[in-house]
């Protein structure tokens, strides 16, 4: 019994100096998979970069690990309400306790606000873009030896986690360049394609810009269909339907819309005359002048001229 109760001891004994260290051990892993985040400073939270910190917080990045400038204090109250994270005005101070700075600005301000920043920026710190018409050549430029300039360019349907993100960088970025790029837009989309950077703004103008050239077309389809007598909410209904119905046969049947297109519109029908009409009236030049525009106007974004067969766009 004596030895018993000797080895009960000893047990209890173990036990009781195991459970520190297995305290001690919980605390270590829980800063470093602190360190495992980056550290990002997100400099003007527009719509696409918050979605952006949207993703980051759902994904579990650590809220003191992300860093977001606004110049609004309206809007900087807005931010902090819905992420409760640091929201400053201050965007040296965020940069410098960075390790990745998204510039979510507009073009137009690119320039000032590199300039601006130069104190703050350091080698190994990576910039991400969101802006359109800035190449990755164009950003390399205007910073300091040993940063590395990533462009992405999440689809306007980030809202809902649908699309594809478009991202292009430095040939001299490494694997760890992209995967911080690559964590930071995951949650925004459906998939992630890096591409050459001389083509991001012609296939962005042909893909990701889809979402607003439908809009606009099914805007103009209920105000036709309102036109003709058919109630407001009924127009927006079937509209909204057809464009669904649409895109579920485009993605399931296998068609291509030259296909879809010869099995619907039967000769001298409806559709038909509806589609020659359209025709009649350049709908298809319109479309490829707004398309070609969006490569247009990033020339002048970058200061450049706009080559001969660009020009003629709106601004």
């Amino acid at each position: 019994m004596a030895k018993k109760a000797t080895r009960k001891k000893t047990k209890a004994k173990s036990a009781k100096s195991k459970s520190p260290k297995r305290a001690v051990r919980k605390v270590a892993s829980k800063k470093s998979s602190s360190s495992k985040f980056p550290a990002v400073a997100f400099i003007g939270v527009g719509n696409m970069a918050e979605e952006m910190v949207n993703a980051c917080v759902n994904s579990g990045w650590p809220r003191d690990r992300l860093f977001l400038t606004h110049r609004r204090p309206e809007r900087r109250a807005e931010l902090q309400k819905r992420f409760k994270v640091k929201v400053g005005d201050d965007n040296l101070a965020a940069v410098r306790n960075s390790d990745c700075v998204v510039l979510a600005v507009r073009p137009q301000e690119f320039p000032g606000l590199l300039e601006t920043l130069q104190p703050a920026f350091r080698p190994g710190q990576t910039l991400i873009s969101i802006a359109a018409g800035l190449l990755v050549e164009w950003l390399q430029k205007r910073l300091p030896k040993g940063m590395k300039a990533i462009r992405v360019t999440p689809p306007p349907t980030a809202w809902v986690s649908a699309g594809v993100t478009l991202l292009s960088c430095d040939p001299d970025a490494n694997p760890a360049h992209r995967r911080v790029a690559e964590r930071l837009v995951k949650g925004t989309c459906d998939r992630i394609e890096w591409i050459p950077d001389s083509i991001m703004e012609p296939l962005v103008a042909i893909s990701l810009a889809i979402t607003p050239y439908t809009c606009y077309w099914l805007e103009t389809l209920i105000k036709t269909g309102i036109e003709q007598g058919i109630d407001p909410d009924h127009a927006r209904r079937a509209v909204m339907e057809g464009n669904w119905a649409t895109a579920l046969l485009l993605k399931n049947s296998g068609f291509s819309p030259d296909t879809i297109i010869s099995k619907v519109a039967t000769r001298e029908g409806l559709t038909y005359a509806s589609l020659h009409t359209m025709e009649a009236h350049d709908v298809h030049g319109g479309i490829r002048a707004g398309a070609r525009s969006m490569t247009a106007r990033s020339f002048e974004f970058r200061g450049e001229t706009v080559p001969p067969d660009y020009k003629g766009f709106s601004r």
